[in-house]
């Protein structure tokens, strides 16, 4: 992993970076495909500043006792990794920003 943050090509658990999908003030949130299925394809968050590996840890937690349809499901994490991080189903489409800003 480069000093400067994850890159793509980078591995984080069994998926490997492909594209960053966006960042926030928490992290940043990077499509990525699954080393060895590749036809398995997951949402991967992870923070940029260590204060907030405990909100990554909190969301994870709520995010998988929650179900639904418009819920993504969490597949994934390990606050306690280098760096740590959150694995979620991947959604296509248009973030909330985007969907927000057309409407």
């Amino acid at each position: 992993m480069s000093p400067a943050g994850p890159t793509r090509g980078d591995r984080i658990s069994e998926y490997v970076l492909e594209e960053k999908l966006g960042e926030g003030g928490f992290g940043e949130v990077w499509r990525a495909a699954h080393a060895h299925l590749r036809d398995q394809t997951a949402a991967i968050k992870i923070p940029t500043d260590p204060g907030f590996i405990e909100n990554l840890r909190r969301e994870g937690a709520i995010l998988n006792v929650l179900r639904g349809p418009h819920i993504v499901e969490v597949k994934g994490l390990d606050p306690y990794a280098d760096p740590p991080y959150l694995v979620m189903e991947y959604v296509d489409g248009m973030s909330l920003r985007e969907l927000l800003q057309r409407k």
